[in-house]
């Protein structure tokens, strides 16, 4: 999902909602390709 929201010109900033996280080194991979391109701002429970 992240990958698609970085390339859509639909939005600007890409927002996500989390209660968990079961591979946080993957995430945190994945985040850092997107946020060269966008701004991400995570909630976390």
């Amino acid at each position: 999902m992240l990958p698609y929201l970085a390339t859509s010109n639909q939005n600007k900033v890409i927002m996500m909602y989390m209660e968990g996280v079961t591979n946080g080194e993957k995430l945190v991979a994945e985040l850092k390709k997107v946020t060269r391109r966008k701004p991400v701002v995570v909630l976390k429970w």
